[in-house]
């Protein structure tokens, strides 16, 4: 973990760190270069907290959060139509934390992972 300036913080393994920092540096190219990934960004940047995965991330995550279910013929179908996700997190001094989380996907690909994250859960 590392304090970038007095508002940002930036964490994740080493070469993860490094990779952003080039990125930073000009070294390396920037995160916002990606078209689809800067309209991921766009749309959460406000929040005090907020993340954003590409394509690759995005699977992986949900490989991770299904566990068993995503070995299931349903995600191998579903997955190729996961292209980013964001999420995005509000503080709230009456209603408290407030969290919120979306995939780019169709509407039909919404409902699959839905069943399949209900089934993997149960």
């Amino acid at each position: 973990m590392t304090f970038l300036d007095d508002s940002t913080i930036l964490f994740g393994d080493n070469s993860a760190m490094h990779g952003a920092l080039d990125a930073r540096d000009g070294l390396s190219q920037r995160l916002d270069s990606n078209p689809q990934v800067s309209d991921l960004m766009s749309s959460v940047d406000s929040n005090p907290i907020w993340s954003v995965l590409d394509q690759e991330g995005t699977q992986n995550m949900m490989r991770s959060t299904l566990g068993d279910a995503a070995s299931w013929l349903t995600y191998e179908t579903v997955k190729k139509r996961l292209l980013g996700s964001r999420y995005g997190m509000e503080f709230w001094q009456r209603r408290g934390l407030q969290y919120g989380m979306s995939f780019t996907s169709d509407s039909i690909t919404a409902a699959t992972l839905s069943a399949l994250m209900k089934a993997g859960v149960t």
